[in-house]
């Protein structure tokens, strides 16, 4: 099984019992994605950045909701020895949290989009955020490949 295979078939896994319901709540999204055993945790979190930033940069990532999962994400790519990949997102995170939220509140503002420097798509922060999505687009290059860490994971974890 290839490693995009690997990460395919659990991305399937984890993904059931999210419903449209369950995507208009971020309480309800997060915690149904949180209470997934870790292995499913990490997947879902690895796929929807890497899809989110592959279609439209971080800053999709952010204006779609998809950010509220940011802190889970970088747990999990440190888990993976994806350290790298970590910091990009939580240079990310930290250039749209300038006040200072609480991970709980900064959830729910990139869930709500009232992340002004978003959605006003400030000049400033998309700067930021493009200088980032070139780093996350060179990551392979730079000796992080992260299909291979993830589908590594998956198995060593998932069996």
């Amino acid at each position: 099984m290839t490693p995009i295979d690997t990460i395919n078939k659990y991305y399937k896994q984890a993904v059931v019992g999210i419903t449209a319901e369950t995507l208009t709540d971020c309480d309800r999204w997060y915690n149904c994605i949180n209470e997934k055993p870790e292995h499913l945790q990490a997947v879902y979190t690895y796929v929807v950045l890497y899809l989110q930033v592959y279609n439209g940069g971080f800053h999709q990532y952010f204006a779609n909701g998809y950010g509220l999962f940011g802190d889970l994400t970088i747990y999990y790519l440190k888990q993976l020895g994806a350290a790298k990949c970590a910091a990009i997102v939580q240079e990310a995170m930290d250039a749209i949290n300038t006040e200072g939220y609480s991970q709980e509140e900064l959830r729910h503002r990139i869930f709500s989009n009232q992340i002004p420097e978003i959605r006003d798509f400030d000049d400033m922060l998309w700067n930021t955020l493009d200088a980032l999505d070139k780093r996350y687009f060179n990551l392979e290059n730079d000796g992080e490949d992260i299909e291979d860490l993830m589908a590594g994971y998956l198995v060593s974890k998932a069996g």
